[in-house]
Formats: structure tokens, C-alpha cells, sequence
């Protein structure tokens, strides 16, 4: 079996972990991935893989549901050349990048894709009409929580649906020594700094449990609400608490998780 992957995070070690596994499976499998990318542990110079690694550049870097890679001409051929089973797109049914494969590929390729939209959302034109539009083409879908999947069928998705959880490999996690009453509490925001995520409410929650007890808040992260992150915690007298920490690879993940009292 041919698969050819496409995956914006891909350039992250830490999500390879997929490709490894089909390979050792035996299948004939290709990641496509971002030249460049800023986010997650993405590395610049990708090491060698028992699996070929495509790089291709892309427009609007970093942004998750409005990339797209920048030449058409190029997805087409890669697609027409590898001639793939499948074509598993690690993108949202909704994003700019999903709708470029799906009209780059045959009608009779099986397509699957990924999801984490826990939430019933209705997206502005012309994302709505994407997604709806790939919920009629592609045979399945592999959701990251039950939630997820609910909201897949929520809105009318009839195909192939396996729930797929995310996690950092359980052999890099072991038991923090957090006790409630260390001197201070660390609080532990992870992900895109974007006002989805509720970043300033955590800069409003740390200002809280600090006139309690001792708190400090690590953010780990970057996006847009960053900048008035630190802007709300200089207004709340909290900005020598607060901790922005760009993003890191798997094991120094692991051990912000290790150290953290709450997760938010």
C-alpha cells in the first residue's frame, strides 16, 4: 500500500511517530511537509528517515487552517507521480491546505483527515462551503476525542469516523513532586496563544490565586495574545509571575508537565 501524508506539523520529530509506524508495517509511505514552519519543535534540518520526506514551500508559515503550499503545479505533480492508496491530510476538513489536495487529487483516491474541533462551530464563507464540500469527499475521518467526533456528526459528516487521542509518548512522562503545599504553584497554559485558548483569562486567574497563595503562570506557546498577555499581567501587578516560553520538542514538554500544579 502507497500512502502519502500531509502533515503541517510534521517537521516536529515528536509527530513523526505515525510514518515510523507504517513504515515498520510495511507501507510505502511519504510525508509531505512545510520547507519552513514556526511552530511546535519543528526542526530546520530534517535528519534522514527510513520514509522519504517531501519539503515544499507554503504560504501564510505557521498559520494551521489558512496555509496552503505555494504552488499548485507542484502538489499536483507529487500527487500524479506517487500515485497514493491514500492520501491521509493531517489538516482540518475546513483548512485552505485540505481544500488544495482534495482538488489536486483523483476523485477515486481515498482521502482521509483529521479533526479537533471540539466545538460546534459555524465558519464564514469560504471555510463553511470547504467543509462541507470535504465532508462529501473524503471516506474518513480520524477525530482526536469523542467530542470531536460528535461534532463531525453534528454536522453531517456520514463516512468513516475512528477516534485517534492525542499524547506524548508515555515513555518520556514519569510523576512530577508537586505537593499543595509548595511554596509556590505553577500554573500551565499549552498551545497557540490565540483568544480561543482563553490566555488572558489565565493571566485574570493567576492575578486571583496569587493574592491567596504564591502562583506563577508558564505559558507555552506563541500566537497573537502574547503581546497582551504580558500587557494585562503588567496591569494586574503579575507580570514577574508570568513565564512565556516558546514552543519546545516533546522531552522539555514533558517536563513543564512534570512541574505544573494545574493545567489550563
Amino acid at each position: 500500500m502507497r500512502v502519502l501524508r500531509v502533515y503541517h506539523a510534521g517537521r516536529d520529530a515528536a509527530h513523526r511517530q505515525r510514518e515510523l509506524a507504517l513504515h515498520h508495517a510495511g507501507v510505502d509511505v511519504t510525508l509531505v511537509v512545510p520547507f519552513c514552519w514556526d511552530e511546535g519543535g519543528a526542526q530546520r534540518d530534517l535528519p534522514e528517515t527510513p520514509y522519504p520526506i517531501v519539503e515544499l514551500p507554503v504560504r501564510r508559515s505557521g498559520d494551521v487552517n489558512r496555509h496552503r503550499y505555494a504552488d499548485d503545479g507542484q502538489v499536483c505533480a507529487l500527487v500524479n507521480s506517487f500515485k497514493p492508496d491514500v492520501l491521509d491530510l493531517h489538516e482540518e476538513p475546513f483548512s485552505a491546505v485540505t481544500r488544495q489536495w482534495l482538488r489536486a487529487v483523483s476523485s477515486t483516491t481515498p482521502v482521509v483527515a483529521y479533526s479537533a474541533q471540539n466545538i460546534d462551530k459555524r465558519f464564514p464563507p469560504p471555510f463553511a462551503q470547504w467543509e462541507r464540500a470535504a465532508f462529501r469527499r473524503l471516506a474518513g475521518l480520524y477525530p482526536c476525542s469523542r467530542q470531536a467526533a460528535s461534532v463531525l456528526r453534528g454536522k453531517g459528516f456520514a463516512g468513516r469516523l475512528d477516534v485517534l487521542p492525542l499524547g506524548i509518548d508515555p515513555t518520556r512522562l514519569s510523576a512530577g513532586t508537586q505537593r499543595h503545599d509548595d511554596p509556590v504553584w505553577t500554573l500551565l497554559l499549552v498551545g497557540r496563544l490565540v483568544p480561543e485558548k482563553g490566555v488572558l483569562d489565565s493571566v485574570r486567574l493567576l492575578a486571583e490565586l496569587a493574592n491567596r497563595v504564591p502562583a506563577r503562570l508558564v505559558m507555552v506557546g506563541r500566537g497573537p495574545e502574547a503581546a497582551p498577555a504580558e500587557r494585562l499581567a503588567q496591569e494586574l501587578g503579575v507580570a514577574d509571575r508570568l513565564e512565556l516560553v516558546p514552543w519546545v520538542d516533546a522531552e522539555a514538554m514533558a517536563g513543564h508537565y512534570r512541574s505544573a500544579h494545574i493545567t489550563l
